[in-house]
């Protein structure tokens, strides 16, 4: 499958081409510039504190383009809960196998917890 390379402030992202996104760029170039600051806040416990100023620079930049007025929060919810999921999964320390974080799974019978019954052998 072909890809495509994205720069950005966050570093080199790799993107599918044609890859359908709940963002457009620019509010993905956002996000990525946000994650350091939402990285520190996890290091903190402090995750509370960076939630609400987000979400408010977040729907005034992008406003959700209906007369929201009269619920605001239930309208908002999906993306807020979007945001948070978008903040999680980029935050995780995913390895690849590259880089020795996939373990391979020894089959070959062979154990170091304990020994083996008499029937096992």
């Amino acid at each position: 499958m072909s890809r495509k390379k994205n720069q950005n402030n966050a570093g080199e992202r790799k993107l599918k081409v044609n890859q359908k996104m709940w963002t457009n760029l620019e509010q993905l170039e956002y996000l990525w510039a946000r994650l350091s600051t939402y990285q520190e806040h996890q290091a903190n416990r402090t995750t509370v504190e960076f939630w609400p100023p987000l979400f408010e620079d977040w729907f005034e930049r992008w406003p959700l383009g209906k007369d929201v007025s009269e619920d605001a929060e239930g309208v908002e919810k999906p993306v807020r809960r979007r945001l948070k999921q978008w903040f999680n999964n980029h935050s995780r320390g995913g390895k690849s196998r590259a880089s020795g974080g996939a373990k391979v799974l020894d089959l070959s019978g062979r154990s170091t917890r304990r020994r083996l019954a008499a029937y096992q052998t």
